[in-house]
């Protein structure tokens, strides 16, 4: 963790894609977070609530999933990120990196971390794995994500969940989509035909 994190007493965590109302200022948040605490006596949240009016410069909040949050919402989350309904608080946003670019337009942070969890050499590990017995497929694969550099799906791979379902449809198809539009579609039919097999073989009958 940063530093200016670590030194603070408490955090709390705010799924942003949990929001169901435009918060007026950090309080509000605050407070949605500890009411919905089942760990905590009525007493205790009235503590918690009073400690972060009182000190807000040993409170910090992490907004998670900018881009889970619905747009209606954008104006009110930006203004409490930015500092105009929370001046003392330390605020952390976070997002996946296809939108980064559309935070920051709204945003006049001071700090940016970069998570590469999931690097160019773990991505190349997966595949490598996935296709442990079709290495001719798996050199195809690699020099098309990460030699030829196909940007329109590559660029979108920044999970695993992502790399996993790419390897799933080139095994049906044996080529690599166009777009991740493609690929969205070619996975969609592979898991229709895989049902549909599924339902048409006979069920094992078993004697109790």
């Amino acid at each position: 963790l940063p530093a200016c994190m670590r030194e603070k007493q408490l955090m709390f965590l705010i799924h942003l894609r949990n929001l169901e109302a435009s918060p007026e200022s950090v309080m509000e948040l605050i407070s949605q977070s500890i009411c919905i605490n089942e760990l905590f006596s009525n007493d205790q949240k009235c503590e918690l609530e009073e400690f972060c009016r009182d000190n807000p410069g040993n409170v910090c909040i992490i907004l998670d999933g900018f881009d889970e949050l619905r747009p209606e919402y954008y104006k009110a989350i930006m203004n409490i990120w930015n500092g105009k309904k929370c001046i003392k608080h330390s605020v952390v946003i976070t997002t996946r990196p296809e939108h980064q670019q559309q935070l920051y337009k709204y945003t006049t942070a001071h700090q940016y971390y970069r998570l590469l969890g999931f690097t160019e050499a773990n991505k190349k590990e997966m595949v490598r794995r996935y296709f442990v017995n079709d290495e001719d497929t798996a050199k195809t694969v690699l020099e098309d994500l990460f030699q030829n550099r196909r940007e329109m799906v590559a660029s979108l791979l920044t999970t695993p969940l992502h790399l996993a379902l790419l390897c799933l449809v080139i095994e049906e198809h044996k080529c690599l989509p166009e777009s991740i539009t493609l690929l969205a579609e070619q996975f969609a039919l592979l898991n229709i035909r895989r049902e549909k097999k599924r339902k048409d073989e006979p069920q094992c009958q078993y004697r109790t």
